[in-house]
Parts: structure tokens; sequence; C-alpha cells
């Protein structure tokens, strides 16, 4: 997935029904591309586009799924699933050091869904502590 200059995620709950969601904004000049999703035929942003190829089919609980997007005049905006517990790894860091079994367990989670994204013909090349949400009730689990 492409890099962003103007790219920031808010955090919202939907009441009906209710469901958190992360809200994706993008600014439009940055995403000048438009990619035919395999099987619509019909361009989208190549933001919108790469996040539907990672979403479908059955997505990956490591990957937070696209629900739904809205084209604006100057921004796109996508709104995306946000697992519960989870934080991004940014704010996760600000705790200060973390354990060797934590950091195992960030790595992993990273390491899974860019097998995800690979295996559905997408290379993620921006991994960065801002664009990762890790789940914190993981309990060292690695499958």
């Amino acid at each position: 997935m492409g890099a962003a200059i103007f790219v920031y995620i808010e955090m919202y709950t939907i009441w009906r029904p209710p469901e958190s969601v992360a809200i994706k904004v993008v600014a439009k000049d940055l995403a000048e591309d438009y990619i035919a999703v395999p099987g619509s035929g019909v361009p989208v942003p190549s933001e919108v586009a790469l996040m539907m190829m990672v979403s479908e089919p059955s997505g990956s609980p490591k990957i937070c799924r696209l629900l739904e997007w809205f084209d604006r005049q100057d921004i796109i905006m996508l709104v995306l699933e946000r697992p519960q517990p989870c934080i991004d790894v940014a704010h996760f860091c600000l705790r200060g050091r973390m354990s060797k079994r934590e950091a195992a367990c960030i790595i992993w989670q990273v390491v899974l869904s860019a097998k995800h994204c690979h295996d559905r013909g997408v290379l993620h090349r921006d991994f960065k502590p801002e664009n990762l949400l890790i789940n914190t009730d993981n309990d060292g689990e690695t499958d």
C-alpha cells in the first residue's frame, strides 16, 4: 500500500449497530492513481482498491477490513473495522520499554498481516507504528 503525506486516522463508534470503526482520511491529491479492482472493472482510488483486495474474500483477523468508502471533493474517507481490544503501535510504545514477549507478539501480527496482503497480490510498503493496530489481548499467541 502506498505512502501518503496527508493521512490521519480517527477512532469512532457507530451506534446502529454498535461497532467500533477507524476513519482513514487521505488527501485526494495523494490518491491520483486509480485501479480497476479485479472482478469489478470499475476504477477506484488506489488506496480503496488495495483495501478492497485485502478485505475480500473473507478477509483476515489480522487486517482491518474496509467497510465503506466515500469520495469527497478534496479527500477520500475509508471506514475500516476496528478490532477490540487494540491500540496503535505508536501509542503502545509510549508506555516505555516492552518485554521480549510483547515485541514478538507485535512482530508476529505484522508478519501475518504482511503475508495476508502478499497472498492477495498487495505489497504493503508503508509499515510504521502509526499504521499498525495491534491486538492487545493476544496473550502471546502466535496463531
